[in-house]
């Protein structure tokens, strides 16, 4: 019984997560749009008592107006050949993202 509580507020604050960062997409739609360079990234595996996946985490820089700032993202994957896969497609090619307007340093990847 403990294990089914345990492994359900691990799914909630997952949805939770997912949900806060939906949000923050939709509201990025009406940003300015821009390019930016992938700097570094990183698969790793992750391993709970109820789940297991691979996140790769990236780190990006972007200028506006003369500015340079940067930005990370995570993106989550069921296998590890998955999360390389779409790293290497990453790899050396621009990226697109929005920024926020009143705070350049405010930004969301736009998935290719």
């Amino acid at each position: 019984m403990t294990g089914a509580i345990l492994a359900l507020a691990v799914v909630l604050a997952l949805v939770g997560f997912e949900f806060s960062r939906w949000m923050k997409f939709r509201r990025a739609d009406s940003w300015p749009a821009t390019q930016g360079t992938i700097e570094s990234m990183d698969v790793k595996e992750v391993r709970t008592r109820s789940t297991h996946y691979f996140a790769l985490d990236a780190a990006y820089s972007y200028s506006v107006n003369g500015e340079y700032y940067s930005g990370r993202f995570t993106k989550n994957f069921e296998t590890e050949s998955e999360a390389s896969d779409y790293a290497e497609s990453l790899r050396g090619r621009p990226v697109s993202l929005r920024y926020r307007a009143e705070d350049a340093g405010t930004s969301c990847l736009q998935e290719h």
